[in-house]
């Protein structure tokens, strides 16, 4: 990425109607495309406060929008800035980022607004981290993990696993020059190190369960034809997701659905029942259930006997091999005659 360049970027959508679209644009050029859209000279607006404008692009209305502008370090990027607030319509949004590429601006990267923040001194790498995971929480569990992560107090683990290193460091240190003096000390030294493991693969754990909380946990619901797979989704679900009857391989295509359970942000996947089959859309069905599992956090391995036969489907435990797979009885509740 260039840091010299100026960006553009709708904050907003571009794909759909809303009240308002707000869109960025910042860099050197900022100031000098605004003149050209507004008739009046730029420096007599303020910084930081809003106007109503007339945007024009050749004496053709754009919008009449409202602005801000930010010069330098007041800005969220800290370089020159306006934003721009316009009715929702996607097509004044495109029209104004479309004049603003023909004078001189290119569309923003992923993320390059908050980069541009971190290289020009305004935000540090964890706190633009920390706002990208923000924005991309899926849930209010996860919104006020992020939230929580402000707190002077969210880094004390951190800080007390760094000065228990220190500490083990200078002792050994000591140790290596001094060995005659501490023949008593061994087992304390291997309590701190036990206790310092403890705590570092505590916040492994955390880390872990905290990025389930951002990406999702992908359960793929998985077995042989007709054991109840669409069913069990559709009640996970409470929705009527997939078809249920009694003819095996209904299910031939990948069935999505999403579930927030405890503030964790699941998608269960209802899969093709997996045997041999000479049927060739089946088939193809069976190869994106085999894709899915691979993909999966967790699987649900469903069963309507109880048993699973591994010697049967080598090929598809072999898959499972490093799952965390769970067995599911099905039909408990119902007679062979019923079904």
């Amino acid at each position: 990425m260039d840091n010299q360049d100026t960006i553009i970027a709708c904050a907003t959508s571009l794909t759909s109607i809303s009240a308002l679209n707000v869109i960025r644009l910042s860099g050197d050029k900022s100031f000098s495309i605004l003149q050209k859209l507004v008739s009046k000279d730029i420096n007599e607006y303020e910084r930081r406060k809003t106007y109503h404008v007339f945007l024009r692009d050749e004496g053709k209305l754009i919008d009449d929008a409202l602005i801000v502008l930010f010069q330098g370090k007041e800005s969220f990027c800290g370089e020159d800035t306006v934003e721009f607030y316009l009715h929702g319509s996607p097509i004044i949004a495109y029209n104004l980022i479309k004049f603003a590429l023909k004078n001189g601006a290119r569309m923003a990267r992923k993320g390059e607004f908050s980069y541009k923040a971190v290289i020009n001194g305004k935000m540090s790498i964890l706190e633009a981290e920390r706002t990208n995971a923000l924005i991309h929480a899926k849930t209010s569990y996860a919104s006020d993990k992020v939230l929580s992560s402000f707190s002077k107090d969210f880094f004390k683990p951190l800080q007390d696993i760094k000065e228990k290193i220190a500490y083990l460091y200078a002792y050994f240190l000591q140790v290596l020059d001094y060995p005659e003096e501490y023949n008593d000390e061994d087992d304390k030294v291997v309590s701190r190190i036990d206790e310092l493991l403890s705590k570092i693969n505590k916040i492994k754990i955390g880390t872990k369960i905290n990025n389930y909380l951002f990406s999702g946990v992908k359960v793929v619901i998985c077995g042989e034809p007709n054991v109840g797979k669409s069913t069990l989704l559709n009640r996970i679900l409470e929705e009527d997701k997939a078809i249920v009857t009694p003819i095996e391989g209904t299910t031939r295509d990948v069935i999505e659905g999403y579930k927030e359970i405890s503030g964790v942000p699941f998608t269960f996947y209802d899969t093709a029942g997996i045997r041999d089959s000479n049927d060739v859309i089946e088939k193809i069905g069976i190869d994106k259930s085999f894709s899915m599992i691979e993909k999966a956090d967790i699987v649900l391995l469903l069963s309507d006997s109880g048993r699973f036969d591994e010697e049967k489907s080598k090929v598809f435990f072999n898959k499972l091999k490093d799952k965390n797979v769970i067995k599911v009885q099905t039909k408990e509740d119902i007679k062979e005659d019923d079904w």
